[in-house]
């Protein structure tokens, strides 16, 4: 890939501000906090990589290529939740950990809609809404080990909603499918509408009290999907663990 200079990238500005409330609550033999906070960020003259042809079509990639481009204003608000707990269950210690964030990152102003430089660029990406590109609306996380003297016990799970926008240069043409051979990013995300869930599990033995074993299965269903375009994450994938501590 290459990456085209920009001469007239103007300087980004902005500002954050966040709100928040942590509380801790304690209920029979168990205890944890739960956490909540609200955020707003502003940026003006927000510099982003642009994917789209920046130079005539005899130079490498046909032209094709990054480059930072000022994409306007933008306005990324949003909020977060999270609950940790640890009790008691019989003789088995349990350990929860979840949380939550919403994201609604948004352009406020842009040049145009299309902006000519060699080709035609759409810096608003694939489904031309004001919707910032490679961000995802929703993402939830969760925990849950289980220990019984020496053994511990854990599943994890990880969501996030479909990525809304892309760059359209992406989805459909050549250069989709020089990036993704035999499939497209374009066929990609026509069959595959909805978010990713992803499962974790492992299992550990204190075989000493300096010594444990474990063993962890990664994407236990061998669930296939990319976490952005081109980038396809990991299979299923076992792991064994033998930890020293000294």
């Amino acid at each position: 890939l290459y990456i085209y200079p920009n001469k007239d990238l103007s300087p980004e500005k902005g500002f954050s501000l966040e709100a928040g409330i942590k509380q801790g609550v304690k209920i029979g033999k168990w205890m944890g906090y739960l956490d909540g906070a609200v955020f707003k960020n502003e940026y003006y003259n927000m510099i982003e990589f642009v994917f789209g042809q920046w130079a005539p079509v005899t130079a490498p990639l046909l032209g094709n290529g990054f480059t930072s481009r000022n994409i306007g204003n933008i306005r990324i608000q949003g909020f977060e939740l999270s609950v940790m707990g640890t009790g008691k269950i019989g003789a088995c210690t349990v350990n929860v950990l979840a949380g939550y964030t919403y994201l609604n990152p948004r352009q406020l102003t842009y040049d145009s809609l299309y902006v000519k430089v060699v080709g035609k660029t759409n810096y608003m990406g694939s489904d031309s809404t004001d919707f910032l590109k490679y961000r995802y609306r929703h993402m939830w996380k969760a925990d849950v080990e289980v220990s019984y003297r020496k053994l511990t016990v854990g599943a994890s799970a990880r969501y996030t909603s479909r990525m809304e926008n892309i760059d359209k240069i992406f989805v459909g043409g050549l250069l989709d499918y020089a990036f993704s051979p035999g499939l497209g990013i374009g066929d990609y995300r026509k069959y595959h509408t909805g978010g990713d869930l992803v499962y974790d599990t492992r299992i550990s033995y204190k075989v000493h009290k300096n010594v444990t074993a474990a063993f962890i299965i990664k994407n236990v269903f061998n669930y296939i999907y990319m976490q952005r375009p081109a980038d396809m994450q990991p299979p299923r994938i076992f792991t064994g663990q033998l930890t020293f501590n000294l």
